[in-house]
């Protein structure tokens, strides 16, 4: 007997739902995490609680040589949030806003191995309304395949020395090449200690702008860069301007750590990963910040960033969002 549409419909979401509560299901116990934590993750789901809420997250996919792998999360109820895909490197910690606005949870890989990753999972207030690190988020398509079948899925991250896209069934990320720093650990409090004095400063919300324009350069294409740059320029690019050339060292991904400088003094880095070496990796601003005191110390600007400072990073950023591509900070 043939199914209706309205049948077939039906049973997409069975198929979907069951899908999602697969996560939650298998995951088994749930540690509860209430600063941070240390927690092996495999293939097989795990579930965490934070604040009353919980998650469950799995081992999507891995590269032990390049230091990078990548997880699913999941908030429960599973069929009533996004399933995100969150790429983690390692020394690297990275911020996610799992079903909230603002990141409420921290990742980091702290051991990576050919079938499983350590991480340590940190609670993050929403009160302090930290940006989540958006460039390593994607949420997931689940369509009609089931999660299963993607926890299961192996497929190798591609990592070299420019952005590169993975595609899975229902899954499109971006992967990039991870870069390595040594974080202190500290406590959570201090760190959201930290986090609360970062945000007085005015690079926070510049940063934040910065990293957003950043990660819309891996959309940008030749044809875009020539079209755009003839406009706001009145002449085709050519010689260090062309596309070939400009795109080496524009960032395609900023992101931050928080390392100690000793006598209760923290520095926040913020650091670019560009296909070319000398800026790759390399310190753009580095804020100190002393919690204690609660108080901003001081701010240097090197990298891709040398030779500005407030006013022009601002200046750059306001023409590089008026062009309103994703070219636009190519041709600033």
């Amino acid at each position: 007997m043939p199914v209706s549409a309205r049948g077939i419909a039906l049973i997409a979401v069975v198929v979907v739902v069951a899908a999602l509560l697969y996560v939650w299901l298998s995951a088994g116990s749930v540690v509860s995490v209430s600063a941070a934590t240390t927690m092996s993750i495999t293939r097989s789901p795990s579930a965490f609680s934070i604040g009353g809420e919980t998650y469950s997250i799995a081992l999507a996919r891995i590269a032990p040589g390049n230091s990078v792998a990548q997880v699913y999360l999941n908030k429960d109820p599973t069929f009533m949030n996004p399933l995100l895909n969150v790429t983690l490197y390692t020394g690297q910690e990275t911020k996610v806003n799992a079903g909230s606005s603002f990141a409420n949870i921290a990742l980091q890989i702290t051991s990576i191995g050919n079938n499983a990753v350590t991480l340590t999972v940190t609670p993050i207030s929403t009160s302090l309304q930290i940006a989540p690190d958006s460039a390593d988020i994607a949420a997931v398509n689940t369509g009609l395949e089931g999660l299963q079948q993607k926890v299961t899925t192996t497929t190798t991250i591609v990592t070299g020395n420019s952005p590169a896209t993975t595609t899975v069934p229902g899954i499109t990320t971006t992967t990039v090449p991870g870069t390595s720093t040594t974080t202190v650990a500290s406590s959570n409090t201090t760190k959201e200690m930290v986090l609360a004095e970062l945000q007085k400063s005015a690079y926070y919300p510049l940063m934040l702008n910065y990293s957003k324009l950043y990660a819309n350069t891996v959309n940008c294409n030749l044809a875009e860069y020539d079209i755009t740059y003839l406009h706001v320029n009145g002449v085709v690019p050519s010689g260090l301007s062309t596309f070939e050339n400009v795109s080496r060292f524009v960032p395609y991904a900023l992101y931050s750590n928080i390392t100690s400088a000793g006598s209760g003094v923290y520095s926040v880095t913020y650091r670019t990963r560009t296909t070319d070496p000398n800026f790759n990796g390399v310190a753009a601003l580095i804020i100190d910040i002393n919690p204690g005191q609660q108080m901003l110390v001081s701010s240097a600007l090197g990298g891709v960033f040398q030779g500005m400072n407030y006013n022009s990073l601002k200046s750059a950023y306001m023409t590089a969002e008026n062009i309103g591509n994703a070219c636009g900070v190519y041709v600033t």
